[in-house]
C-alpha cells in the first residue's frame, strides 16, 4: 500500500504545476501526477471514469485533496502496487497510442 504521505507529495507537484501552467488543480492531478493509476482506474486515461469525476467533485467542493484521493485509493482498495510501464535503463515509459508519442516517467 501506498502512504499518505506519498499522496501528499503528488498533491504538492500537482499544485505547483497548476500554478506555473495556469491550469486548476484537477487537470494538473489527472496529466501531472500517478493519482489516476494508483487509484485502479482503467486505461487509457479517461477524465470521464466515474471514481474520477466523483474524486475531483469533491476537491472542487474544497475537500482536502490528498484526503479525497487517499480516501478513493483506500476504498478500491489497491494494495498492490502495479507498475506495467516499459523500461529503458533506469527510465519508465508509456505509449500513447492517440498521440503518437513516448511517455518517459
Amino acid at each position: 500500500m501506498y502512504s499518505k504521505e506519498y499522496f501528499k507529495l503528488q498533491t504538492i507537484f500537482a499544485q505547483r504545476c497548476a500554478e506555473i501552467l495556469g491550469k486548476d488543480l484537477p487537470y494538473c492531478l489527472f496529466h501531472y501526477t500517478a493519482n489516476y493509476l494508483r487509484l485502479g482506474l482503467s486505461k487509457p486515461f479517461n477524465e470521464n471514469d466515474p471514481t474520477w469525476v466523483s474524486a475531483v467533485k469533491r476537491i472542487n467542493a474544497g475537500e482536502d485533496v490528498t484526503e479525497v484521493i487517499y480516501s478513493f485509493y483506500q476504498k478500491r482498495n489497491t494494495n498492490q502496487v502495479v507498475d506495467d510501464r516499459k523500461y529503458f535503463g533506469f527510465f519508465g515509459y508509456d505509449w500513447d497510442d492517440e498521440g503518437k508519442r513516448i511517455k518517459l516517467h
